[in-house]
């Protein structure tokens, strides 16, 4: 399911390609190609190779500046997959719908991540741009917590973005960044996703 912990990052959505119904799963584009998925922290299984499309703005591949995206081909069962992500250390939710960023500014939303687990926040900017660390691109969405406790770090990265909705999450994106600096406990106020 997504929120899962692999190698450097965590699990996001699972995705279905439209032209044969194939089911992929996500994470965040900037982690490493080679993830694995870890079981009790110890044996690791390799989650496939990751997927290259090509983009609207014919770009070869799913991420990079504009989109802070990867797949991976998992098997030859990829019907396996289904979309269920986690929101606790023992519950999970099913993927009911999706979202678009434009109809989502200041709701409720929140992610599972390997590194902080369930973390919550409002959407407070639609367009949001992180500056030269992750490129120019404008595409990202902001959630911003006014909670103490750090909202995301390092290693949640790729998690699931949802919100609750009656019978289940929509899901929204994955997360690809957070406010810089270190994970102190109350230092990180937002985290970014890309919808």
């Amino acid at each position: 399911p997504g929120g899962h912990p692999i190698s450097t990052c965590t699990t996001g959505l699972v995705l279905t390609r439209n032209s044969d119904g194939r089911r992929f799963m996500s994470t965040s584009g900037h982690c490493s190609n080679n993830q694995y998925a870890r079981y009790n922290g110890t044996d690791d299984v390799y989650i496939g190779p990751v997927v290259f499309e090509n983009d609207p703005e014919g770009n070869v591949g799913v991420y990079g500046d504009d989109i802070d995206l990867q797949v991976h081909d998992v098997s030859a069962r990829s019907l396996d997959l289904t979309n269920v992500i986690r929101t606790g250390a023992t519950s999970t939710e099913r993927v009911v719908a999706a979202e678009l960023k434009a109809s989502t500014y200041y709701d409720w939303v929140c992610k599972y991540g390997k590194t902080t687990g369930m973390t919550c926040g409002w959407v407070t900017y639609l367009n949001y741009s992180p500056g030269d660390v992750y490129g120019a691109s404008d595409d990202y969405v902001r959630v911003d917590t006014f909670l103490l406790g750090d909202i995301a770090c390092d290693g949640d990265s790729g998690s699931p973005v949802f919100k609750y909705e009656a019978g289940g999450v929509w899901g929204l994106g994955v997360l690809s960044g957070r406010e810089r600096g270190p994970c102190n406990g109350n230092d990180v106020d937002f985290f970014f996703y890309t919808p």
